[in-house]
């Protein structure tokens, strides 16, 4: 009958511990990646909407200038041509 050395055996359930936590992390990091690039696409997508918004306005408000504008000269030309 051969001897079981403890210490051998305690190298061994470690060793397996150790596998199994590291293929558990590599799985956990997976999700976590998964799940980041998820969040980081939602927010670059509200990002790109906000901007779409803010240009619309902008290009409102530009035309709304622009239109005070011609009325102002209108409003100079009919003043000087009198």
């Amino acid at each position: 009958m051969t001897s079981i050395n403890i210490n051998e055996v305690y190298k061994y359930i470690n060793i397996n511990f150790i596998h199994v936590d590291f293929f558990i992390f590599i799985r956990m990091y997976r999700i976590y990646l998964f799940y980041s690039r998820e969040r980081n696409r939602l927010h670059a997508k509200k990002t790109r909407e906000r901007k779409k918004i803010q240009s619309n306005a902008l290009q409102t408000r530009i035309e709304e200038l622009r239109e005070e504008v011609y009325k102002s000269l209108n409003h100079i030309l009919y003043y000087f041509s009198s």
